[in-house]
């Protein structure tokens, strides 16, 4: 065969197909008449108060007033401004780490504000002998004597 018989066979379905797709889809048998079709209105019914807070509550949605809504979001706001919950930090004490190690990480932690006085504080008081080795929690900012007391329990 060739070339062009091949070509002329391809043009010649492809004209073929789309004459018996067209109609198929115009065939008269299939179409139904028009009156047979449900309805439809042009205005959609309004509906009253009641039946619209009972499809509300139906459906899963609450209905609610724009006063009590205002007063909720205000409610919101001030949440979300207001003084964020104290964050809560767990250390680990190794054995035989120092107070100064002890200090420096408190620092990086924030736990404590600043460097030196945490250090001075518990040479000051005798205690750099009896820091015990653990977990312990500390919630937002401490002072340094709060945390001596919890990590040589006084």
């Amino acid at each position: 065969m060739n070339r062009r018989a091949v070509l002329l066979g391809i043009g010649i379905g492809i004209i073929i197909g789309a004459s018996m797709m067209k109609l198929g889809t115009s065939s008269p048998a299939q179409s139904q008449p028009a009156a047979a079709s449900p309805v439809v209105a042009d205005e959609p019914a309004l509906l009253e108060q009641p039946q619209v807070e009972q499809w509300l509550q139906e459906n899963g949605y609450a209905f609610v007033k724009q006063s009590d809504w205002e007063a909720q979001t205000k409610r919101v706001a001030e949440l979300e401004n207001g003084a964020p919950a104290p964050i809560r930090t767990t250390i680990y004490i190794n054995p035989g780490l120092s107070v100064s190690g002890i200090e420096h990480m408190l620092v990086t932690m924030e736990v404590l504000p600043e460097q030196n006085q945490f250090r001075s504080l518990i040479a000051e008081q005798g205690l750099t002998k009896k820091v015990r080795t653990g977990f312990f929690t500390f919630e937002g900012p401490q002072t340094e004597q709060s945390i001596i007391q919890q990590i040589t329990k006084q």
